[in-house]
Order: structure tokens, then sequence, then C-alpha cells
């Protein structure tokens, strides 16, 4: 005997696949006009995909900025021993003027007068060096550029990343979204979810940690009636110090008395460096160590420091090069502002 169906039983059984099918379909393209795509068992947003190539883009910007960074150290160490040469050139005419006046033997007078004259070409020359070292600066016209980029791709990083998880935050109690997933999940047999996946989530740590290798702050810098910038700085977290910012000095350099006062007087034994001023001048000056020299947020360890002989009253303790040139660094004169950007190459 053949047993039948009701024809409702049977429409029901063929209906059922189709309805389900349809329920789900409905789901996803929700999801789909809430932009979200759907990966393994995640739903995710745009933003995880684009946030790979802006880390990939982050990293390049680095290794840019590092080899910039290099090209510099190179150029600056040509420049340095040009300078230690032109200044042993100096002391050398020097010492040769003072023996001009003393000397009676007049074949030696004129051999004397000689080397003088040739020590004057060569100051000239290694002057005309330094005031048109054009690869120095290309080299730090291109270092600029390059920490420009690469904080500039960090900043759009970093944007990208908290504005994709904000995205998420309101997809999350957003009930379309709920409905569509669970529905998804049930067709599915498993469950599916919302991102972010955790592979986006640890981004968040490693963008803190590249992040942490870059500090930039705009300090304001007080002028004086000659408009000589100064900026306060602080010697071995215990002593405040105004200095005059010299982007032309070689080293930090202080008065005798002032560094008396933040404990830097010199031992009798100390090494003898000779400086060039601002100014052109040139004084001998003993050299120390200051172990710890804070300038805003920024510290730099063991800066080289010339302190001037004791009497030696001309010119303004002065923040130079043996701080600087550890920054990225701009003044704007108008503002009255030091900005200065490190990055992190350890």
């Amino acid at each position: 005997m053949r047993h039948c169906l009701p024809t409702a039983a049977l429409i029901a059984i063929v209906l059922f696949p189709l309805t389900t099918r349809a329920d789900q379909a409905s789901a996803e393209a929700t999801l789909k006009e809430k932009g979200l795509k759907k990966v393994s068992t995640f739903f995710t947003l745009p933003g995880e995909s684009e946030l790979k190539k802006a880390m990939r883009d982050v990293v390049r910007h680095k290794r840019l900025a590092f080899k910039e960074a290099k090209a510099l150290r190179a150029e600056e160490k040509k420049v340095d021993a040009i300078k230690r040469f032109r200044i042993q050139s100096l002391q050398q005419r020097r010492q040769l003027n003072a023996l001009l006046g003393r000397e009676k033997n007049i074949k030696k007078y004129n051999r004397m007068v000689t080397a003088f004259n040739e020590v004057g070409d060569r100051i000239r020359l290694l002057d005309a060096q330094l005031d048109g070292n054009k690869a120095l600066k290309a080299a730090r016209g291109k270092l600029n550029v390059a920490r420009e980029a690469y904080i500039e791709e960090l900043l759009k990083l970093r944007r990208l990343y908290d504005t994709t998880k904000e995205k998420y935050a309101d997809l999350a109690v957003d009930n379309d979204v709920k409905a569509a997933i669970a529905e998804v999940s049930k067709a599915a047999g498993k469950p599916h979810q919302l991102g972010p996946t955790r592979s986006f989530l640890r981004n968040d740590v490693v963008l803190k940690k590249v992040e942490d290798t870059v500090l930039s702050e705009k300090i304001n810098l007080q002028a004086d009636e000659n408009g000589v910038m100064f900026v306060s700085a602080v010697f071995d977290g215990k002593y405040t110090q105004l200095l005059a910012v010299s982007t032309s000095s070689s080293m930090v350099y202080l008065p005798h008395d002032v560094a008396k006062k933040l404990g830097l007087d010199p031992p009798a034994d100390a090494p003898t460096v000779t400086l060039e001023l601002a100014d052109g001048r040139l004084v001998d000056a003993k050299l120390v160590k200051i172990k710890e020299l804070r300038v805003g947020k920024f510290i730099v360890k063991d800066v080289e420091c010339g302190v001037m002989p004791e009497g030696f009253s001309k010119g303004h303790p002065a923040l130079g090069q043996s701080f600087l040139r550890n920054f990225n660094y701009r003044i704007d004169s108008d503002a009255a502002t030091l900005t200065m950007t490190k990055i992190d190459t350890d």
C-alpha cells in the first residue's frame, strides 16, 4: 500500500531550504550594506586590510628615515673634520703671528711670512668648503623630508586604526547587524561574529611601540632685546638655566660662573677644546660632560660642554650641536618656538 504525504507537507519540505537560503542571502546583503565582508567566521571592515598596507608603508618610511639619518651623520663627520682642521689652522696662524713680532732673522722672518700666508689661504679654502657644503645641506633636507613623511604615515596609521575600531563599536550595537549575523550563523551551523579580529587588535600594541619611538614637542622660547632666543634647560634633573639657542655652535658652552652654579666646575686636568663662538671668536674652553640635559620632554645623556675660562664674561650660555644634533628641529622666530622631533634609531 503506497503512503502519500499531504500536499501541504511536501510544499513545506521543498520551501524550507529555499526560505533558509533566502534569509541567509538577505542577512549577508544587510551586512554588505553596512560595509562588512565575510572573512572565515568574521565579518570585517575594509579598515582591517587597509591597516596591513598602511603598516607596510610605515615600515618603508621608517627605513628611509634611518637611511637618511645615517647619510647625514656621515656628512656631519666630514664637516666636523673640516672644522677641526680649520681651528688647528687658526691656532697655527695665531702662533705664527706671535712669532713674527719677535723674529729678527730676515730669512726666517720671510719663511714665516710665507707660512703665515699659506695658512691664511688654507683657512679661506676651508671656509669656502663649509659655506658651500651642498652635500650637508642636501643630507639635512632629505632627512627632514623623510622624518616628516614617516611621522605623517604614522599619524595616518593611528587615525585609521582608531576610526575602524570606532566603527566596530557602532556596529556592535546595531540591531540589524546582530540579527543578520545570527541568521548567517544559524544557516551555516556554526557561530559567526562581528570583527575586529584578534590580529587587528594586536596591531594596537605594535602601533603603540612604534609611536613610543617618536617624540615631538613645540617649546616656547624667550627673546631678549637683541633678538637672541633662549630656551629653558634642566641640568642633571636639578638645575634650571636659560640657554641661547645657537645652531652654529659645535657644542653646549657655559661661562665659568654659570658652570660652577650648575655643578660643572671643570677639574684642573679637564681637556682643553678650542670653541668657535657664534660671532666667529675662538675661545679655549675646558671640556666637561653633562650627565643629563633636558629641554622640554627631550633628554640627552653625556652631553659635551665647553666651560669658558674664568673672567670670560662675553657671550651667553648656549645650547649647541652636542645637544641639538640628536633631533630634527625647527626654529620659528616669529612665533618664538622651537619644534623638536626625535625618532629613536636604536
